[in-house]
């Protein structure tokens, strides 16, 4: 399955036939209610955890699309790409704090990665070693 992500609302698709499946969420500030989703990444239990760049926080969806979690409420500003790596923390690019936010999947803030200066994280990803590579809003790549 795919995720498409709308200015207010996530979209699954599938991937094999490209069929609409599902749509969850509407536009709020309310639990399960979404402010500019921008990015989505998927935990191994199936729950679905979305970026809100416009809510200023993450949220988890179990796989039907029901609220689980708010994460990183008033801990990141602007969020926007995210990944979940191979123990299920949650990495986001928290774009206005200059830095990457790693949270535990039950909403625990981990640790900040970053170098101290502006930086404006904008993409993440991450290599079968664990580096994350940082696009950075300007001229550069960082990796950590």
């Amino acid at each position: 399955m795919s995720w498409l992500i709308a200015p207010t609302i996530a979209f699954r698709f599938s991937n094999s036939q490209g069929q609409f499946v599902r749509k969850f969420g509407s536009w709020g500030t309310e639990n399960g209610q979404m402010n500019t989703p921008i990015s989505v990444g998927l935990l191994s239990n199936g729950n679905i955890v979305v970026s809100e760049y416009g809510g200023k926080r993450l949220q988890i969806f179990d796989a039907q699309g029901n609220f689980v979690l708010i994460v990183g409420a008033g801990q990141v500003d602007l969020p926007r790409s995210l990944i979940v790596d191979s123990d299920d923390n949650i990495l986001v690019a928290d774009y206005m704090n200059n830095r990457i936010q790693v949270f535990h999947q039950n909403g625990d803030h981990i640790k900040s990665i970053g170098t101290g200066e502006k930086s404006y994280p904008h993409g993440l990803c991450m290599d079968r070693e664990g580096r994350i590579f940082v696009g950075e809003f300007g001229d550069r790549i960082l990796i950590f």
